[in-house]
């Protein structure tokens, strides 16, 4: 169906809201120190930890969920599957 509201007449109401307030990257399970070194030659390194950041507030669709996954695409275009 479609609803109405931040995202605009029409919005799919698969359209979750999100903000993210912060972030965190981490190593390669099978390789952590070339990983980690990778990260932090990338000037990433400060993103091992939480950190807290500033976003705009954007959105996902959601296009499959259940138990074992789900997949959605970002307001930039992209698509996860987590």
């Amino acid at each position: 169906g479609k609803a109405t509201g931040n995202w605009g007449d029409g919005a799919p109401r698969t359209r979750v809201p999100t903000k993210f307030e912060t972030v965190r990257v981490v190593p390669s399970a099978s390789e952590p120190d070339a990983s980690r070194k990778m990260l932090e030659d990338a000037d990433l390194g400060k993103y091992l930890e939480r950190t807290s950041v500033k976003a705009k507030e954007t959105y996902i669709d959601l296009k499959h969920i259940s138990e074992e996954m789900r997949a959605h695409q970002g307001e930039s275009g992209a698509y996860y599957i987590l």
